[in-house]
């Protein structure tokens, strides 16, 4: 299972604030153990690889995640330490340490500048989704951010995809399994033959895409980025948290 299902902060980073192995950043951490914060992108529950964090009253969420999640590609300049996620014609900078948000050549001060936390970019959460027209509440009582309105991204299907897929090897991927098949449909639907379910991609990029599931136990769906690369016959999918399945074309 994807490591956003967390109920409670992951041990190591208990262990790095107890110790003073952290940030300053993670010092700053409004620190509730039990206290897991959720993200709800129009009632799905986006999963995470790491949660998210509450930094100086701020709900900070990994970058990439929501921004793949509402159709952006990301990319990181790790000489400059800036993140830039790219949607139609909008275009939004950030740069780690700085609390300014380029946004199409126009900058916005952010209350919490974006921090790298066990190797993922967290950023507020309300400035990155506003940047692109959508909405944002935090109720401090369920501890659950909602993200509303906006344009749905255009979704161009990967045409290379579609089809039937049997695995071969690999790690769990907890949205689609294992030891059975996979297979994409041309309108965007995925059908897990291990979870029996279907999904449906929201959102598509270069190597990579967001898929929301619905399982009936759930009152919820859920929401996944996933890339993928082909070599030949050979599909490899990785999740969030770097588990990989390889699988081959029926």
């Amino acid at each position: 299972m994807a490591r956003g299902f967390r109920i409670f902060i992951c041990v190591m980073l208990v262990a790095a604030f107890c110790c003073g192995a952290g940030s300053n950043a993670i010092a700053a951490f409004d620190y509730e153990y039990d206290n897991h914060i959720e993200v709800f992108l129009h009632g799905c529950y986006l999963t995470f690889d790491v949660d998210p964090q509450l930094i100086n009253g701020r709900v900070m969420v990994p970058m990439r995640v929501v921004f793949q999640s509402i159709g952006a590609n990301v990319d990181w300049n790790a000489k400059t330490k800036t993140i830039t996620a790219t949607r139609g014609s909008t275009v939004v900078k950030a740069t780690i340490g700085s609390r300014t948000l380029n946004i199409n050549g126009s900058t916005k001060t952010m209350d919490v500048a974006p921090v790298i936390i066990n190797g993922r970019t967290l950023v507020p959460v309300r400035f990155v989704s506003e940047s692109f027209g959508y909405n944002v509440n935090w109720n401090s009582n369920s501890r659950a951010v909602t993200i509303t309105g906006g344009n749905s991204p255009s979704v161009t299907i990967p045409t290379q995809l579609a089809g039937r897929w049997r695995f071969v090897s690999g790690n769990n991927l907890y949205f689609i399994g294992r030891d059975k098949d996979v297979e994409f449909y041309a309108d965007g639907r995925i059908y897990s033959f291990t979870n029996e379910v279907f999904g449906s991609m929201i959102a598509t990029g270069t190597g990579w895409f967001a898929v929301r599931w619905f399982y009936s136990e759930y009152d919820t769906g859920f929401i996944s980025i996933l890339s993928y690369s082909l070599s030949g016959n050979r599909l490899t999918i990785v999740d969030i948290d770097g588990d990989k399945s390889v699988y081959e074309r029926r």
